[in-house]
């Protein structure tokens, strides 16, 4: 008795969506984490104007770790740099979900002796993050010098 071959075919192409469907499960999951990055980097960002716009911060502390140096910002020096992170005087940093480097640089928000929050400096970037959210204040190319 012969095979038959359009049996065979039949299996065949039933069996090709199982073998793609790993590829497919994984596009889609690497879409939908996308989707979710950005939606989560938008919700950082406006948590950032809240805490930027409605906590009364009158000392920064820019903190290099790996120097061991802290620069204090307080008075008018610290409301030249809240208005320089100010919403309208940000630029979004693109990233690299593969590229990111963190340093051990920080910048500490007070009020008074409260702490309030923190941005983490990435130096690939030049920028800084909170949460899924990079930025960087227009016009300054080197956020590096504030850490110096």
């Amino acid at each position: 008795m012969r095979p038959n071959h359009a049996l065979q075919r039949s299996a065949s192409a039933r069996a090709l969506p199982s073998r793609w469907w790993p590829c497919a499960s994984i596009a889609l999951l690497l879409l939908l984490l996308a989707c979710g990055c950005g939606r989560k980097a938008k919700e950082d960002a406006a948590s950032l104007d809240a805490a930027l716009t409605n906590s009364r911060i009158n000392r920064i502390e820019f903190v290099d770790e790996e120097k061991e140096k802290t620069n204090v910002f307080t008075g008018e020096r610290a409301v030249a740099v809240l208005q320089l992170f100010s919403a309208t005087n940000r630029v979004v940093r693109r990233t690299s979900a593969w590229r990111k480097n963190y340093s051990a640089s920080q910048v500490l928000f007070f009020a008074d002796t409260n702490y309030l929050f923190w941005l983490r400096y990435v130096p690939e970037y030049d920028a800084l993050s909170i949460g899924q959210y990079y930025f960087a204040p227009k016009g300054t190319n080197e956020l590096r010098s504030f850490f110096e």
